[in-house]
This record gives C-alpha cells, sequence and structure tokens, in this order.
C-alpha cells in the first residue's frame, strides 16, 4: 500500500488537506455534543432561574453546602467539588456572601481555610431554585424513558469515574 492510499481528503472552507485515515473525523464527536449539552443545560437553568437572585453556578455552591457534611464545608473542598480552585471560588464566595447566602468563618483545623456555611436567606433561595432544577429535569428527560434515561445516567457516572482514574 503506498503513501497516498493511507491518506483521506478533508474539505474544511475553500480549502483541501489530506489527513491520515485513521484521524478521519466523525460527525458526532464526543467533546462537542457534551459541551453543547453542558451549554444548553446551564442556559436553560438561566432561564428558569431568571426571576431568582441566583445564578447556575451559586445553585450549585450551595446544593453542595446542602447536600454536604453538616453544611459546612472548607473552601478546598468546595473548590474540589466545582472543579475550580480557590481564587476563582473567593471572588464567587464574595459575591455570595455580599447577597447573605453563605457565611464563611476561620477554620479550626487549617487556619488558610475558610469554613463555608449556607445561611437561612441561602436555604430559601436554594429550596426555591431546586424546584426549578427539578423541573428542568424532568423537561430534559421526558424524551427518555425510564431504562434510556437509567442507562444514560449510568454512562455518564462511568465517565466520571474513569475522568476521575486518568486525570
Amino acid at each position: 500500500m503506498d503513501c497516498v492510499s493511507k491518506l483521506s481528503l478533508c474539505s474544511f472552507g475553500h480549502r483541501s488537506f489530506l489527513i491520515p485515515r485513521k484521524m478521519k473525523f466523525s460527525k458526532q464527536k464526543f467533546p462537542v455534543l457534551l459541551r453543547g449539552a453542558w451549554f444548553g443545560m446551564n442556559k436553560a437553568f438561566r432561564g428558569k432561574l431568571e426571576r431568582s437572585s441566583i445564578t447556575p453556578v451559586q445553585y450549585t455552591v450551595l446544593r453542595n453546602l446542602v447536600e454536604g457534611e453538616g453544611s459546612v464545608l472548607s473552601q478546598q473542598c468546595l473548590a474540589n467539588a466545582l472543579g475550580t480552585n480557590k481564587n476563582n471560588l473567593a471572588d464567587l464566595l464574595n459575591r455570595m456572601e455580599e447577597k447573605k447566602l453563605i457565611k464563611r468563618d476561620d477554620n479550626k483545623v487549617d487556619q488558610r481555610n475558610k469554613s463555608v456555611s449556607i445561611t437561612e436567606d441561602g436555604m430559601l433561595e436554594f429550596v426555591r431554585a431546586r424546584e426549578q432544577a427539578y423541573t428542568l429535569q424532568s423537561e430534559i428527560f421526558s424524551c427518555f424513558g425510564g431504562k434510556q434515561r437509567n442507562f444514560l445516567l449510568s454512562c455518564f457516572s462511568r465517565l466520571n469515574d474513569r475522568l476521575e482514574e486518568i486525570s
């Protein structure tokens, strides 16, 4: 087999390129589909929250605090749960503290770290927003039957586990 037979013609705009056959790109690119689903879901959730005083990422912080042990988490633990760093999280928490959704206290174990807890106002906003989150989840999953929904969730769980292993 000669070199040319191992290549495919790939067009991009008005230009064409020869690429190795093994590099042929699928029309359904996994990262593009996943990113599109994430951005679509985030946009829909922002729409559901437009009458609320919180954003989707603030909802996620509040949800982590409610689901966390004793509703108090260290900033580092919260940053890990959100997949961000402490600097980005600090700005978000400053805005949430100004809205009186959370409060931060010195961490008794690690003075370099703050403990974050949800306030009564934060809990009220969370409960309101959670109803919108459940509504959106139902709307999203309405195109799947029960077995399909469970299979999809199982696939995402396996993907998350695998990504944890390789990162």
